[in-house]
């Protein structure tokens, strides 16, 4: 297992590996505790700051409750599905301060 903690480099394995838990409904928490790690070795392997080794992967496929196949067609393309929430945050990380400022009053005109 290689460890970069200071590096993050989101890869398709890790992009599988979040949806895989968010799926689910299991918190970094529940999922470190279920699998045998410390939770932030959970949002290392979320964000590509640690490889999960092939043991490793196997135990997060069990805890997640998906097989092999599911994990090898989502690295064979299978599209990945993400939440509509973290789909928006890409989109407002992409903006330019003008155009945020114009998404934040929309956003507050929605929570008054």
């Amino acid at each position: 297992m290689s460890k970069r903690s200071n590096i993050k480099k989101i890869t398709r394995q890790s992009k599988i590996m979040r949806f895989m838990r968010l799926s689910r409904s299991v918190s970094q928490e529940r999922a470190a505790l279920m699998i045998g790690c410390s939770e932030s070795a959970i949002g290392h392997y979320e964000t590509g700051r640690m490889d999960i080794s092939e043991l490793r992967l196997k135990q997060f496929l069990k805890t997640y409750r998906y097989g092999k196949d599911d994990f090898d067609e989502y690295m064979n393309g299978r599209p990945i599905p993400i939440s509509l929430k973290d789909e928006c945050v890409g989109l407002l990380n992409k903006l330019d301060e003008t155009k945020l400022k114009a998404v934040h009053s929309v956003l507050l005109g929605f929570t008054a």
